[in-house]
């Protein structure tokens, strides 16, 4: 009876110990390692998304066209053809300037219907004693591009400087020859006739 026991008990030992041995080599996965990697990587997604969609909105607004800069670098006086109308005078401020005057100042007035614009371009000529002739320059005459409007009904004083493009004048009758556009003929192309305006002195 004692062998009995004693082989039961011997059979349980080793079942015991199978079993255990069996638990130790199969190690159950831990969830919260695993969920937690998850929760990680989802959140360096996240964070790379967001990333790229600043970088793109940066991206457009740097690289948006800017159609001021465009057309700041246009030619301002190169244009369309339309009709000539009166209203546009300029007249010096003075008949007569002394030898060495350097600029002469002159009025814009604009009685017509329409707004123009002039710009800081001019010439130069010289009466002859039957006609006018065009004063040569120093050399090229290269102005700013830029432009004044003037409305119906305003006036505008603008000072053309003579001596820079020119030299020192010496006695004789001159006038400043200058033109302007239209407002509303703007853009204009190379088959424009601009209206020319006069303004005449005399250097004594």
């Amino acid at each position: 009876m004692k062998k009995r026991w004693l082989s039961l008990i011997l059979i349980l030992s080793c079942l015991v110990a199978a079993a255990f041995n069996a638990c130790a080599d199969n190690k159950l996965p831990e969830p919260e390692t695993t969920a937690a990697t998850e929760i990680t990587t989802t959140t360096t997604a996240a964070t790379t998304t967001t990333e790229s969609t600043t970088t793109a909105l940066t991206t457009t607004e740097t690289t948006a066209p800017t159609t001021t800069t465009a057309r700041s670098s246009e030619p301002l006086m190169s244009g369309r053809t339309t009709t000539i109308a009166d209203g546009v005078t300029i007249t010096a401020q003075r008949d007569t300037y002394p030898t060495g005057t350097t600029h002469i100042p002159v009025n814009w007035r604009n009685d017509g219907k329409e707004t123009i614009l002039f710009g800081d371009s001019f010439t130069l000529q010289v009466w002859d004693g039957g006609a006018w002739a065009e004063a040569e320059p120093l050399g090229r005459m290269v102005f700013l591009t830029i432009g004044y409007l003037l409305a119906p009904g305003e006036s505008r004083e603008h000072t053309y400087p003579v001596e820079e493009y020119y030299g020192s004048l010496p006695p004789g009758r001159y006038r400043i020859a200058a033109h302007y556009i239209y407002d509303k003929d703007r853009p204009i192309n190379k088959y424009y006739i601009f209206p020319m305006v006069y303004a005449e002195f005399a250097i004594k």
